[in-house]
């Protein structure tokens, strides 16, 4: 987040999710995420969304192309070897980053049963 702060304010708006907080969000209409609890990163800790605040308001409308305002965030996350949400085609998420790229049906596996860790998964 400093790197990202170097170039304007950027803030995390979303981290870990527990899967009552994921359902809600689901249910929203219009719809925000098509994830249910336990099939997004959020669940489990692996996932972040930031945005970008001008003058307090945030700016989170979807942005493409070379002078898209997310393009910091895609830098850096290629930097840190982490996914960004702005290279998928659907959902397309540009403020979304996340740590590799596991399926959440193995995740959550691990998560429910403790058979692994997120470092052995990883």
């Amino acid at each position: 987040m400093t790197a990202l702060r170097a170039l304007g304010d950027w803030r995390l708006i979303c981290g870990l999710r527990t899967y009552d907080e994921q359902d809600k969000l689901y249910a929203k209409r219009p719809r925000v995420t098509n994830a249910r609890g336990g099939q997004s990163m959020h669940n489990f800790g692996v996932a972040a969304d930031v945005c970008l605040f001008r003058d307090g308001v945030d700016i989170w409308a979807p942005s493409e192309g070379p002078n898209s305002i997310y393009k910091p965030v895609a830098v850096l996350a290629r930097q840190l070897g982490l996914v960004w949400g702005g290279a998928w085609r659907t959902p397309y998420d540009p403020g979304h980053v996340q740590l590799g790229e596991l399926s959440t049906a193995t995740l959550h596996h691990a998560y429910t049963t403790g058979s692994a860790t997120l470092a052995q998964l990883l």
